[in-house]
């Protein structure tokens, strides 16, 4: 394959590639490995620290059972610092379907355990894996999920896991 590089917006050949996918792989991968910390959402114990508040909500009810699929949040820890909020999520899935990529859809209802009002009506769940070794893995490519007002829908992958999901929305609560 012939690689083209662009500079100053016009073609010179058979140059290098200015940036090549492995090298944005690499990057996304060193900046997440690199920035945990950061990205690993609401930390400390619920209460009220200098103006954070973290919430740790019963989620018990928070599962979708069918003959295709069983979705259920294990974990919420709501943080909110003025009108940002942040979700944690911790999901559990079972894909109950005999065909291989059959991807099952459900709907929870999370509105009462959010107990906010989102600013926007479709909150986009940002889906990641994190590996035995403490390293995170986006799930972009592999599924998807949002809120939208106030119940998590989406598709279930093959097989079972656990996957985890943040959310970042504005309230006027």
């Amino acid at each position: 394959m012939e690689s083209v590089g662009y500079q100053t917006h016009e073609m010179d050949g058979d140059n290098e590639p200015v940036l090549t996918t492995e090298d944005c792989e690499k990057t996304v991968a060193e900046y997440v490995n690199d920035n945990q910390e950061m990205l690993r959402g609401p930390q400390g114990i619920p209460g009220e620290t200098d103006g954070l508040v973290v919430t740790e909500p019963d989620t018990s009810g928070l599962v979708y059972e069918s003959d295709d699929c069983t979705m259920a949040v294990n974990g919420l820890k709501i943080a909110k610092y003025g009108g940002i909020v942040t979700l944690d999520l911790d999901l559990t899935y079972e894909n109950k379907s005999a065909e291989e990529y059959t991807y099952p859809t459900f709907s929870i209802d999370m509105q009462e355990a959010i107990g906010l009002t989102p600013t926007s009506s479709v909150l986009p769940v940002y889906l990641y894996a994190v590996n035995e070794d403490g390293s995170y893995v986006d799930l972009a490519g592999q599924c998807s999920m949002c809120i939208k007002d106030g119940v998590l829908i989406g598709k279930v992958l093959d097989e079972s896991d656990t996957i985890h999901g943040k959310v970042m929305f504005l309230t006027a609560d």
